[in-house]
């Protein structure tokens, strides 16, 4: 038991690590080629920070553990609204929105989120729900890059040959430290579950989600903390667009999810509630507060807690 354990501890540090150095060398890699700050938050570090998720699901899919992948998607989209979010409005005293623009990025989340929904209800999920997924989010980044890229800014000419040189050594070396750790996250996973008789996506709808996540919530906290209120909430809803879709489309082309709607029907409830949560805050509010921020902190401490104590 203490192999795996420290094993998955260490692949989970390695993850937020080196997801952290990838994820901020790929903004700047975004700012050098021009895309405006609310399509780096929808769709480029929206990317970048899900790419610890995305090879956990790639792992996993060859695995044939996918189920890994399915508990890491739901507990990561709601680690990114209830911890992430909550704790950024906490440290930050609240912050103000622009309710329009938000709302329409609730609305897109809210809408993708039924999908996976409907598919668990298939009981078997396959390849041609993969494709599906997969197509949900090509038609998600066709419409971020015309409603938000098209002549906002020009490419950025200050950097020197050094400084891009080391940033594609960051964003590439960090890279192969979270594929490298996804790997010994997933087989941890396995060899853990079965030491202590638990089903493997308990493990990863809490432990690992919560490192996957990380990269998430030092990536918003610092934008919410400088005033990028836009950019931090699109990272957000983005990051959770791009686990339903991108994630899990890929692991279902690698193998097939066995579902029982039972088992995850709570966590999906408590992912529906969570998006109408946010929905409902933003239409009521013009500026998001610390207590908002510190109910959400808690609610995502109890989610985790009822999950150990009911299905451990």
């Amino acid at each position: 038991m203490i192999t795996p354990l420290v094993v998955l501890a260490l692949s989970i540090v390695t993850l937020a690590l080196a997801s952290r150095i990838s994820v901020s060398s790929g903004i700047k890699i975004a700012d050098y080629f021009g895309a405006k700050e609310s399509a780096i938050g929808l769709l480029f570090i929206a990317v970048f920070t899900s790419l610890p998720e995305l090879f956990i699901g790639i792992f996993s899919g060859v695995a044939a553990h996918p189920t890994i992948s399915l508990g890491n998607v739901i507990g990561s989209n709601i680690a990114n609204i209830l911890l992430v979010l909550g704790a950024g409005l906490l440290l930050a005293g609240g912050v103000s929105i622009s309710q329009k623009k938000m709302l329409e990025q609730v609305d897109i989340l809210f809408l993708i989120s039924i999908v996976p929904i409907i598919l668990l209800g298939k009981r078997t999920l396959d390849q041609f729900d993969g494709i599906v997924l997969l197509v949900l989010f090509l038609v998600y980044s066709l419409f971020v890059i015309k409603t938000k890229f098209i002549g906002k800014r020009k490419r950025r000419k200050d950097f020197t040959v050094g400084q891009w040189f080391w940033i594609n050594v960051g964003f590439w070396g960090g890279l192969s430290l979270v594929i490298m750790a996804s790997y010994y996250a997933v087989h941890s996973t396995v060899d853990l579950a079965s030491t202590l008789g638990i089903p493997e996506w308990i493990i990863a709808i809490s432990f690992i989600a919560l490192g996957t996540s990380l990269p998430e919530l030092a990536v918003d906290i610092t934008a919410i903390r400088r005033g990028n209120v836009e950019l931090a909430i699109g990272d957000i809803l983005g990051s959770c667009v791009t686990n339903l879709t991108l994630v899990l489309g890929t692991t279902l082309m690698l193998s097939p999810i066995k579902v029982d709607i039972h088992l995850f029907l709570f966590p999906v409830l408590v992912l529906l509630v969570t998006n109408l949560w946010l929905w409902y805050s933003i239409i009521k509010h013009k500026t998001l507060g610390k207590k908002l921020g510190l109910a959400m902190i808690l609610g995502y401490i109890f989610f985790i807690m009822l999950e150990f104590l009911v299905r451990v």
